[in-house]
């Protein structure tokens, strides 16, 4: 029988029970799963430019990064890095890709890199770039450190009352500024052992441009406005205060380190505390940097064809949530049938997975789900809530304490509600009542 003789319902029932399987064979021996998560270029970029940053420059993973890089430009279209597949060029990830590609020793007469400077001179140059990125290439010399907004690190020591504080910013732009202030207040110069440059991408020589801060109006005037004068008022701030401010960053980094998942669970505050910490002068052989190390190391991912890419962060809890949903609802479908459609298809293939073993590979899951609820540490959030408000969220990541978030807790709470209601209405018992009562308090009181 021909595929296109069968009845709808047959051919879809089949594809739901081979993708249940599949699903079902990534799961990890500890009943979780965790897939890639893949950013643009800019990510890996980094990665090889924080190797030139700290002089520790592993050559044979720099190729293998700039393997990736290579492949995921997109010399058929427009000829530089985009944000998203078939996106417009951006010129912050152009940057940073081309300035890693250089670092990794690809020639600048090279045609990829030709049609990549071409791209970011037409798109007005590298003085164009975001902040993070001009921040990046003041510290490699690339550009003035006027190009840079004034961020001081006595912006730790903000009280909450004021508008702009530290507290007031989500997690991820907290945990990436505490370090990256540190960086900036004290100019850090990365040692750049090769000392590339890449004058050639920008319009107007660096030190002669003066458009790094387009005109604005309303808000962004205000703040113009304000940077242009406030960092003129840099050199009066009191050293001991800047000592101060520092050892209060420092303190604030070094208890959100998360061990070797890395502060915040995500990279650039992992790179940046790790950037920190070499400027302050830790030993390389310092237990916190070696920690830092080992959540990049976390981060890297090798394709089949040996190229390398970094992900941002790891997403094990909001995979195994969904993944959990999909094989729960897949279980509706007769397995039976969906073998003897495929037979019917003249496909040969293995009975499917045993809905004994999916049920034990689900149930995994669940407890696998909800030991990882935050529990006993109240984390940032605790600053914008009242105190009494009792820890019980889920994070993103494998172990990000400080930071659980809204959207995980809120699925795998109503997971563990309705997963434990029907366990109650067999055993009467639900074993998960007590955590999904307490992610439910501590919902409400954020």
């Amino acid at each position: 029988m021909k595929k296109s003789d069968l009845p709808f319902a047959a051919l879809l029932d089949a594809a739901i029970v081979r993708g249940r399987d599949a699903l079902a064979r990534r799961q990890a021996p500890d009943g979780s799963w965790c897939f890639e998560l893949e950013s643009d270029a800019t990510i890996t970029a980094e990665y090889i430019l924080m190797m030139h940053f700290m002089g520790k420059i592993d050559t044979v993973r720099q190729e293998k990064m700039a393997r990736y890089l290579r492949a995921i430009q997109r010399l058929e279209t427009h000829g530089a890095w985009d944000l998203y597949v078939d996106g417009a060029p951006d010129v912050s990830a152009s940057v940073k890709a081309y300035f890693a590609l250089k670092a990794a020793g690809d020639a600048p007469d090279a045609p990829h890199m030709k049609r990549a400077r071409d791209a970011i001179l037409k798109l007005g140059g590298a003085a164009k770039s975001n902040v993070f990125t001009r921040i990046l290439l003041a510290t490699f010399g690339q550009v003035p450190w006027r190009a840079t907004p004034f961020m001081p690190i006595e912006f730790v020591l903000f009280p909450k009352w004021v508008p702009i504080s530290m507290y007031k910013v989500a997690y991820w732009a907290r945990t990436t500024m505490v370090p990256l202030l540190v960086l900036c207040s004290l100019k850090a110069r990365a040692r750049n052992p090769h000392a590339v440059s890449i004058a050639e991408l920008f319009v107007t020589p660096p030190d002669e441009e003066r458009d790094y801060f387009p005109p604005g109006k309303g808000v962004r005037k205000l703040f113009l406005a304000l940077d242009r004068t406030i960092r003129h008022i840099e050199p009066l701030i009191p050293g001991a205060l800047r000592k101060r401010a520092i050892r209060r960053a420092e303190a604030w980094c070094a208890e959100r380190m998360n061990g070797e998942d890395g502060m915040g669970g995500i990279f650039p505050p992992i790179v940046y505390s790790y950037q920190m910490m070499d400027v302050l002068g830790y030993p390389e052989d310092h237990a916190l940097r070696r920690d830092c190390e080992n959540a990049l190391e976390k981060l890297l991912i090798e394709r089949p064809d040996g190229s390398v890419y970094c992900q941002p962060c790891l997403s094990p809890v909001w995979d195994t949530a969904w993944s959990t949903m999909a094989l729960e609802q897949a279980l509706a479908v007769p397995a039976e049938e969906a073998v003897e459609a495929s037979g019917s298809m003249g496909e040969t293939r293995a009975a499917s997975t045993p809905v004994a073993q999916l049920d034990r590979q689900i149930a995994r899951a669940y407890d696998w789900l909800a030991e990882r609820q935050v529990d006993d540490l109240k984390g940032d959030w605790i600053e914008n809530v009242q105190p009494d408000v009792p820890p019980g969220g889920w994070a993103f990541q494998y172990e990000n304490p400080y930071y659980p978030d809204i959207d995980d807790s809120a699925v795998v709470a109503a997971m563990l509600h309705r997963r434990g209601r029907a366990e109650a209405r067999k055993t009467g018992r639900d074993p998960y009542a007590a955590r999904v009562s307490l992610a439910l308090d501590w919902m409400r009181g954020l």
